[in-house]
């Protein structure tokens, strides 16, 4: 699936397409959880407020420069050698 594709499908059609995918990171911001799912060559961020308990926004991307956020969280001393 591509980037376009992935936003042409309706709200339901892309949350079944979000949980196809591999999530590889989480953080926080308030009353969000800002989940990060790649899919193919581009990335999602699903914001879930936390409070309510629903699904806020669905936001894609394929720039990698956008992953900056998620790399202060991400721990890789298991990848040290």
């Amino acid at each position: 699936m591509t980037l376009y594709e992935f936003k042409q499908l309706d709200e339901q059609e892309q949350i079944e397409a979000v949980w196809a995918s591999v999530q590889i990171a989480e953080r926080f911001d308030n009353d969000y959880a800002i989940v990060l799912y790649q899919r193919d060559s581009f990335y999602i961020e699903v914001y879930y407020n936390r409070t309510e308990n629903f699904i806020r926004n669905i936001r894609t991307f394929a720039n990698v420069s956008q992953l900056e956020p998620y790399l202060y969280n991400t721990d890789i001393s298991e990848l040290k050698g």
